[in-house]
This record gives structure tokens, sequence and C-alpha cells, in this order.
């Protein structure tokens, strides 16, 4: 289960952002009012790797869940590796209306160390 602890955002089909809690805020800096309405890529820079946003943006298309190591960029432009799961949440006629996206900072200092599908979906 997740605690209020644990950072977490919703995406809606789109993969824009519809909430964020208190604690992904404090990781990356944004507020829900930087980010309403935009996607992940607000959190992408000149270091990210392409193929694991490819990775992601693919599992969402595909309504699948998906879990990358991507290196993200915090509001103020510092670096971190975001252990990022993506969890689609289903809607009615088994599609999902949302996206949970949940954040940890990777203690690992590659960005690519996990990009898995996860067996769930």
């Amino acid at each position: 289960m997740l605690s209020s602890q644990d950072a977490m955002a919703l995406l809606d089909n789109h993969g824009r952002f519809i909430h964020v809690n208190v604690a992904w805020s404090k990781v990356t800096g944004y507020e829900l009012s930087d980010v309403e309405g935009l996607t992940l890529s607000v959190m992408e820079g000149a270091d990210t790797d392409t193929s694991m946003v490819q990775l992601y943006q693919t599992a969402m298309q595909e309504r699948r869940a998906v879990e990358v190591n991507v290196l993200h960029y915090r509001r103020g432009g510092e670096k971190f590796v975001d252990q990022m799961t993506v969890v689609p949440i289903q809607g009615g006629y088994m599609q999902p209306s949302t996206f949970a996206a949940l954040l940890c900072v990777a203690s690992a200092p590659h960005p690519h160390v996990t990009d898995r599908v996860l067996p769930f979906s």
C-alpha cells in the first residue's frame, strides 16, 4: 500500500498530469499548477535517454504497466534517476481512464538499470 510519503502522480489517458501528491512535489519541485495538462516530458532534459521515454510512452499507449529508470530533471534543473513505475488504472469497459505514475529516486548512478515491462496490466 502506498503511503503519503510515496511520490505519486495521476495522469489522464493521454499521459497528462491531473494530480500530484505532496511527496511528488517535494521530490520534483513541481506543483500541480506547474504541470497540470502537461505530460511527463516536462521532466525531460538534454541527458534524458529517449529510448527510456519511448519505452514508457509505448507501454502507456498499449495500456500496460511498465517500470523504467529514466534520467529526469527537477524544476530547478537538478538531474535525478527516477525509478518510475507507470500503472494503468482500469476504467469502464476494461479501458484505463487514468495512469498512476510512482516515482522513486534511485540510488543507482546509471539511469538504465531497469527497463522492464511489469507482468500485470
